[in-house]
């Protein structure tokens, strides 16, 4: 069985882009995070030891994001990938990348990943 915890738009500031300024200044990006795994212990147990800490697997995107300084946001969803599969319970997940005003008139410009543990992990 595979279950699915979320984190929606988690906000996160950093450098991730190509031009100028965006090497220069941090900007506001927001992530997405959809991890499958089977926590069906953990819905009997009602235990944290049992499933995967959301808070954990927040703060280690944010790292990887905060301290990668990417150029591009494929690179970066990819990275996090790599990050979130070093916890053991994560059988599949997807990134979503939400760069807001990274073209005018558009909402944000965004990339998703998604990766299995079977397919490498990434």
């Amino acid at each position: 069985m595979r279950d699915k915890i979320l984190v929606s738009n988690l906000e996160v500031r950093c450098i991730v882009g190509t031009l100028p300024h965006e090497r220069a200044n941090e900007q506001c990006i927001y992530l997405d995070l959809e991890l499958e795994a089977d926590v069906s212990a953990a819905c009997n147990s009602d235990d944290l030891a049992d499933t995967v800490d959301y808070v954990q697997i927040s703060d280690a995107a944010r790292e990887v994001a905060v301290n990668g300084k990417f150029e591009l946001i494929e690179a970066l969803a990819e990275s996090i990938a790599r990050k979130l599969f070093e916890f053991p319970r994560i059988d599949a997940l997807q990134v979503t990348i939400k760069k807001p005003d990274a073209i005018p008139g558009a909402s944000y410009a965004g990339f998703t990943i998604r990766r299995t543990r079977d397919d490498g992990g990434t």
